[in-house]
């Protein structure tokens, strides 16, 4: 406010000013002015802040390859905007033009008033505080903080091992468990699991599908943004998709192969949105399957983001079968996108099943969600396999619910991460409230199987505090920026 506030009161400068070039320049700086204030209000709007690195790596991985007509409503509200701020210009030059007062010094007022408003702009104090932590990693307070916290796992004889099939839902948010009545009665119903109610979305590095799938799987937030690893290095913003192939930390999935774990992928998107290629290929999966290899095996609903769940969960059954069969032991890693905003896709399997008066759509794709992902899960547990495999589900992230049609801070605000264990050597359901991170969830499972406590930043939170009530936020930022040089040796 107090930067709009200057603003207006350099428009009015403006009607006392005779200088014509000072006037269509201010009409000009008044249309800049409006265009990045509706900037900073969309962005605080569907983000909930201004501009920083974390919304920075949506933009810069998300945008190519993304059906953009899904958010032609977002769209053509930032088309209005931008026209709404040409004519604001328009006007106020239209108006100034008829104003023939002048005052001494009116001038140098408004060039005050102008420096004053920009100054206090957020998006003057976003630019800021990203140069100050594009150059936090180098303070010495982070290093001493990051030296103590970071941990090389080591890796322990397994208590369990068991085939696992680790379920990632795009944008299941704990709150449509708890908020929504009769809205997942599948999911909530599960026995024979450890339920974590506690799981908190770090604040940058986990925000999207291949950040979150990153931080659970390596225990460390990670960004599209390619920063420099030497104080003379300059900050990219060039590379528009992540790159994995300089990375130097042990992740689940190397860890799992070492112990003899076959490791496999499937989604219903393409593996090419978001560089999903480069973070499979770093991760080192034996199989990877995607919408087009999909589409090659027989799946034939589609949508705009890919492959609808009940095709995708129908073929990757079946490989859970295969693979029981024919490997001895085995990583199955699944993906779904039934509930991507704005507004979900309900499968035909689904196409009977509606939430309450079936008016809002993603609220009908979370109850597709959760009959199809318990039916899948049923399907494993009623199968001669079961009793060798631990199912995992987790949210990929929390669901941007500015994009979703009828949710709110009533009923999503400060949501968690839904995350669960299911085993059937646990006794009903039990209920863990320890404090835990998009980082820690891969690593609880690591150390629930008796494999390694440490990995990264993650922690198996059964046993060892959380490292996310350790930090500041901007940490994340820090160690993001330090993620293509970071090294299990001491100086790195």
């Amino acid at each position: 406010m107090i930067s709009i506030s200057f603003f207006i009161l350099s428009l009015i400068c403006l009607f006392f000013i005779k200088n014509r070039f000072v006037k269509i320049t201010g009409s000009i700086f008044s249309i800049l002015f409006c265009l990045v204030c509706n900037f900073n209000f969309l962005l605080l709007y569907y983000t909930g802040n201004y501009l920083n690195f974390g919304n920075l790596n949506i933009f810069l991985s998300s945008i190519k390859g993304a059906p953009l007509m899904s958010f032609y409503k977002l769209i053509i509200l930032i088309f209005v905007l931008i026209l709404a701020s040409i004519l604001f210009g328009f006007i106020i030059y239209k108006r100034i033009k008829l104003s023939h007062k002048s005052f001494k010094f009116m001038g140098y007022l408004y060039i005050i008033l102008i420096i004053v408003a920009i100054y206090f702009n957020p998006l003057t104090n976003s630019i800021k505080d990203m140069y100050r932590i594009s150059h936090y990693q180098y303070h010495p307070n982070f290093i001493k903080k990051f030296k103590e916290i970071y941990k090389k796992p080591v890796i322990k004889t397994p208590k369990k091992s068991k085939n696992i099939v680790y379920i990632y839902l795009e944008s299941f948010s704990r709150n449509f468990t708890t908020k929504f009545k009769n809205l997942t009665p599948n999911i909530n119903s599960l026995k024979n699991r450890l339920d974590f109610t506690n799981i908190n979305q770090i604040p940058y590095g986990a925000s999207i599908t291949i950040e979150g799938l990153f931080a659970s799987a390596c225990g460390y937030p990670y960004s599209v943004i390619k920063y420099g690893t030497k104080k003379d290095e300059k900050i990219e913003l060039t590379n528009a998709k992540p790159k994995f192939k300089n990375l130097n930390m042990t992740c689940a999935n190397k860890i799992l192969k070492s112990l003899g774990y076959y490791t496999y992928f499937i989604k219903g998107g393409n593996l090419e949105f978001q560089n999903a290629y480069g973070f499979l290929k770093y991760m080192r999966y034996d199989k990877a399957q995607g919408k087009d290899e999909l589409l090659k095996r027989g799946a034939k609903n589609l949508n705009e983001w890919g492959i609808d769940d009940d095709d995708m969960l129908e073929i990757a059954f079946d490989d859970f079968l295969k693979l029981s069969q024919e490997k001895d032991k085995f990583l199955q890693v699944i993906l779904n996108i039934g509930m991507h905003v704005p507004n979900g896709f309900v499968s035909k399997k689904c196409k009977n099943l509606k939430y309450l008066d079936g008016l809002n759509s993603i609220l009908n794709a979370t109850k597709c969600t959760d009959f199809l992902v318990a039916d899948f899960i049923n399907k494993i547990k009623s199968s001669k396999y079961s009793k060798n495999t631990i199912i995992v589900i987790q949210s990929d992230h929390l669901m941007p619910y500015a994009l979703a049609k009828g949710l709110n801070d009533e009923n999503m605000g400060n949501s968690k991460i839904f995350f669960t264990i299911l085993d059937d050597d646990i006794e009903g359901v039990k209920i863990i409230d320890n404090h835990g991170s998009s980082l820690d969830t891969f690593t609880t499972l690591l150390g629930y199987m008796g494999i390694s406590d440490e990995m990264n930043l993650g922690r198996n939170i059964l046993k060892i505090n959380s490292v996310n009530k350790m930090v500041p936020g901007l940490f994340y930022q820090g160690a993001m920026g330090i993620v293509d040089s970071v090294k299990y040796e001491e100086d790195f």
